[in-house]
């Protein structure tokens, strides 16, 4: 897809690195069944990743869709998403299986959003329902919210995040490994998060292995 932004011709822009966390996060999004009764901000949740780049998953995004923020981290002035990277993040993300539908950029490109053509899981929406079920409850007794912490928490893309890493750690001598000389993001992953491999995955794997 084009926009303004990316019209221009475009170099090479490497964002491969951020595999391991776009992974988890996507999962986290469309593939994570959530508590029962559990409770999760529209605004959805975020993870680090390197090179001064984070990333926001949104659950309930533009006319119902799911979102992918990516946002810069380092604080530095100047620093912003250029259209060469965003171009380079709509190729990587579309090549595992997603349809960019929509793209957003705010504050002077430092942070932009990616609408996708997919729903989030249904016990994730369940969850931002129920947030903003809540939300309206409260909303007349206090101008900041809800005044209690859910009872139930959502599995946040953080503590996923930390559960594949554990097992990835438990069960090294059986990690995972793409073809010598390759980019080993799957080694950071780990063999359970390769249990019933979602078409993103299987896609990501071919993107590296063609690296």
């Amino acid at each position: 897809m084009t926009t303004e932004m990316i019209a221009a011709p475009q170099t090479a822009f490497d964002v491969t690195a951020h595999l391991p966390v776009l992974l988890v996060g996507l999962r986290w999004l469309f593939d994570t069944e959530q508590p029962e009764g559990a409770v999760q901000c529209p605004a959805g949740d975020c993870l680090p990743s390197v090179g001064g780049r984070g990333f926001r998953f949104i659950p309930l995004g533009r006319d119902g869709h799911a979102a992918l923020g990516i946002a810069v981290t380092t604080g530095v002035a100047g620093d912003a998403i250029s259209g060469h990277e965003l171009a380079a993040f709509i190729d990587l993300i579309e090549g595992m299986g997603e349809e960019v539908l929509a793209i957003d950029a705010v504050a002077a490109s430092t942070f932009c959003t990616l609408t996708l053509n997919r729903t989030a899981h249904p016990t994730l929406l369940d969850a931002v329902a129920r947030y903003r079920a809540g939300y309206l409850a409260h909303v007349s007794a206090s101008p900041f919210g809800p005044e209690q912490r859910p009872d139930v928490a959502t599995l946040s893309a953080a503590e996923l995040q930390r559960q594949l890493h554990e097992a990835q750690t438990d069960e090294a001598d059986e990690q995972l490994t793409v073809a010598a000389g390759g980019v080993h993001w799957l080694d950071r992953i780990g063999r359970d998060a390769m249990s019933a491999p979602t078409a993103a995955l299987s896609r990501a794997q071919h993107l590296v292995s063609q690296s």
